[in-house]
C-alpha cells in the first residue's frame, strides 16, 4: 500500500549470504532496509548497521533454513528467485546459485520468479537439492564423498504461490580479483608449504582431503599455487562457493570434482562452463547451503577450510 501511495517504506531482507551491490548497496542508499540477515559485504550497509540504523543478525549459514522453518524470523512474505526453467506443474529449476532458494520457495507466501534466459538450461544438471527433515527425526544426509548426489535437480512448489514471472537475460555480476598481488602470492606459497608438511607427517593422506575455499585474492592465489605444485595430488572441493581459479583447475584435472552452493565467477568463466557442459556437468555439484555448510558432512569428509 505504501509503495502504491509512493510513500517511503522499508523491508526486512533475508538472503542466502552476500548479494550483489545491485541489491544491498542500492537498498542501503535508499534507506529501504530495516533488518538484514544472515551475511553481507556492502560497505554502505555495514556503516548503517554499525550506526544502529539497520538491525543485523549474523548467523552460521547452515542454520538459516532451519530457523526459517521454525518461524524464528516470522513469515517470509515474498521470495524473489532466479530460475533457469519453470515447468507447468511448477517444478522450478534454479541457476548458478542454490543458496537457500529451496527454503524460500517452500516457505514464502508469495513467489516472484526471475526467469533468466542467460543461463543455459543444462545448468540444472549441476543441482543436487535435498531438504533435510525436522529434528528429532532428521535422517543423516548420505554424502560420503564430495561428489555424491542425494537429491533432485529441481524444487517442487505450490503453484498458487507464484504471483509473477519476470523474464530477463542478464549475466551475474563478475568478481574482480587482483591477480598480481605479491603479498597474496607469498601467503599462498606458505599455505602450500604447510599442506605439504602435513602430508609428509601423515596428517593428510596421500590422496589428499577435500578443500573449502572462500572468495578473494588470497584464496584465489592459494588455489592457483596448489594447481601449479606437482607434489599436490588431484583433489576434490567441498565448499560454499566456487571462484575463478577453480574453473581452470577443473579444466586441467587438478581438481577432479567440486561441490558448492553457488558459482561466484565472471561471466566469461560461466560461459566457458555452459559451452562445455558435457565436461563440467559431472564435475560440479551445486547444493543448498544447509548442505554445503553442514558441519556433520564437513567433519565426515575431513574438509580443509581455507578462509
Amino acid at each position: 500500500d505504501r509503495h502504491e501511495a509512493k510513500k517511503p517504506y522499508q523491508i526486512r531482507l533475508l538472503t542466502g549470504a552476500s548479494i550483489s551491490a545491485a541489491a544491498d548497496d542500492v537498498l542501503s542508499d535508499a534507506d529501504a532496509v530495516s533488518w538484514r540477515a544472515p551475511y553481507q559485504t556492502s560497505s554502505g550497509l555495514r556503516k548503517k548497521i554499525n550506526q544502529g540504523a539497520v538491525s543485523f543478525v549474523d548467523l552460521h549459514l547452515s542454520e538459516v533454513a532451519q530457523m526459517v522453518n521454525y518461524g524464528f524470523f516470522g513469515d517470509i512474505d515474498v521470495a524473489v528467485i532466479e530460475a533457469s526453467a519453470l515447468a507447468p506443474d511448477d517444478r522450478v529449476w534454479l541457476t548458478s546459485g542454490i543458496g537457500n532458494a529451496p527454503t524460500w520457495l517452500l516457505r514464502a507466501k508469495k513467489v516472484i520468479i526471475e526467469l533468466n534466459n542467460y543461463h543455459d538450461p543444462r545448468v540444472a544438471e549441476l543441482a543436487d537439492i535435498v531438504i533435510p527433515g525436522a529434528p528429532p527425526r532428521r535422517n543423516s544426509v548420505s554424502i560420503f564423498h564430495a561428489m555424491d548426489r542425494v537429491g533432485t535437480r529441481y524444487v517442487q512448489i505450490d503453484p498458487k504461490k507464484i504471483v509473477a514471472v519476470v523474464e530477463t537475460n542478464l549475466p551475474d555480476a563478475g568478481n574482480m580479483l587482483d591477480k598480481q598481488n605479491p603479498m597474496c602470492q607469498q601467503i599462498a606459497d606458505n599455505v602450500v608449504t604447510f599442506l605439504l608438511q602435513e602430508m609428509a607427517h601423515g596428517r593428510i593422506p596421500p590422496e589428499f582431503l577435500p578443500l573449502q575455499s572462500g572468495v578473494g585474492n588470497i584464496n584465489n592465489a592459494v588455489m592457483a599455487r596448489l594447481g601449479e605444485n606437482p607434489e599436490i595430488p588431484p583433489f576434490m572441493m567441498y565448499s560454499e562457493v566456487l571462484q575463478e581459479s577453480v574453473v581452470h583447475l577443473l579444466e586441467t584435472g587438478k581438481i577432479s570434482g567440486a561441490s558448492a552452493s553457488s558459482l561466484t565467477i565472471s561471466a566469461d568463466s560461466l560461459r566457458k562452463i555452459y559451452d562445455n557442459m558435457d565436461y563440467f556437468a559431472s564435475r560440479i555439484v551445486l547444493r543448498p547451503q544447509e548442505i554445503s555448510n553442514n558441519p556433520e558432512i564437513i567433519r565426515r569428509l575431513g574438509v580443509i577450510a581455507l578462509n
